[in-house]
């Protein structure tokens, strides 16, 4: 006996969320669609924009010979790598490693809106620096 497939509908009925969960036919769910119409539900509406942007990707650092983290697009004019910067998180959230060199045009960069690196490390936050 095979089991028939669940759909889950999403609707508002006089202003709050109702999740109802349908296992029929096609033919059954626009009668069950129409007859909630006709109680007065509606769809939820889409939202646009979430008010936050969307995380910037992680990029994985270089390591110097002392462990540290370092950007791997940017060198010295030593030759050696640009230390990362830890910039440390406020309202309790996380900090993040960065790379804190001016963009000169370096493949593999990305800049951002003061012509700085952008470049976003996953490394783990350093000890005297966690919350």
């Amino acid at each position: 006996m095979s089991e028939k497939p669940t759909i889950t509908i999403h609707a508002s009925l006089s202003g709050f969320p109702i999740d109802i969960a349908f296992a029929g036919s096609i033919e059954q769910l626009t009668d069950a669609v129409a007859r909630l119409q006709r109680l007065g539900a509606t769809p939820p509406r889409p939202s646009f924009g979430g008010g936050k942007p969307p995380a910037k990707p992680l990029t994985p650092p270089a390591y110097n010979d002392a462990g540290d983290p370092c950007c791997p697009v940017h060198r010295r004019r030593g030759g050696g790598p640009t230390p990362a910067r830890y910039w440390a998180g406020s309202d309790g959230r996380p900090g993040f490693w960065g790379c804190p060199a001016k963009a000169d045009g370096t493949p593999g960069e990305t800049i951002n809106a003061r012509g700085y690196c952008d470049l976003r490390f996953d490394a783990p936050a350093p000890p005297d620096k966690t919350r």
